[in-house]
């Protein structure tokens, strides 16, 4: 980056050296890049300054088998950052314990009804 610009980032980040793809509906083949910094929030990438990309898009990794949505940061001449897009609380469906254990009960119901049901189709 030109300058020296304070570091805001939420969360440490460690230095990388992975190929990755950047894939777009702007472009029906994929952009690739160099993962050099990588962070629980986000990544640092390497790649041509000429490329146009939207705000947002999906990143992949082929060595970690990751595939990331993430939106720009910021963008300087031949690197990125960017943050990856998670599901917001709101979003997310939380299934209570309680439910959980129900729906464990049923299966077992089920299964113990399937053998009876089986065991009367041998009799029969």
């Amino acid at each position: 980056m030109a300058g020296t610009l304070p570091d805001r980032r939420m969360a440490t980040r460690r230095r990388s050296l992975l190929g990755a793809a950047i894939r777009t509906d702007l472009h029906p083949s994929e952009t690739e890049c160099v993962v050099r910094d990588r962070g629980v929030a986000g990544l640092r990438l390497e790649l041509s300054h000429a490329v146009p990309l939207p705000h947002s898009f999906e990143i992949h990794i082929p060595k970690t088998r990751e595939t990331r949505q993430v939106e720009v940061v910021w963008r300087d001449e031949g690197a990125m950052g960017v943050r990856f897009v998670s599901v917001k609380p709101s979003d997310a469906e939380v299934i209570p314990l309680s439910l959980m254990r129900d729906l464990h009960a049923a299966r077992q119901d089920i299964a113990t009804l399937r053998a009876r049901l089986s065991r009367l189709g041998d009799e029969a």
